[in-house]
């Protein structure tokens, strides 16, 4: 039982003392930004925005994003196939969009 007390007190004396090891305290993390020239082979994002008139079903890049209307989607810059089919009208549309980086790129089309 003095034991017990003992190392209690000990335990409790060495885990309030003050570390006496000399460690450097890291630096701020750096936030990116957002002027900043891209890095050479960054991947860079623009956004898709759609303004499509009449009722489709949209694929970019055979990925389905749903039946018009649609949310702007964010994607990788560059040239992006869209496809629009309406199967009621029989309409089936491929139209090549060119997205920019750090952009809004608006894709309009009407097919009524």
């Amino acid at each position: 039982m003095r034991w017990a007390a003992l190392l209690m007190v000990a335990g409790i004396a060495l885990a309030g003392a003050p570390s006496t090891s000399k460690k450097k305290a890291k630096p701020p993390a750096k936030k990116p930004d957002a002027g900043a020239v891209s890095r050479p082979g960054a991947l860079e994002f623009g956004t898709l925005e759609f303004e499509i008139k009449g009722d489709f079903t949209v694929s970019l890049d055979g990925k389905d994003l749903g039946k018009t209307p649609l949310k702007p989607v964010k994607v990788l810059a560059g040239k992006h196939q869209l496809r629009l089919v309406n199967e009621a009208a029989h309409i089936d549309q491929t139209e090549e969009v060119d997205v920019k980086p750090r952009q809004v790129s608006t894709f309009q089309i009407s097919l009524e």
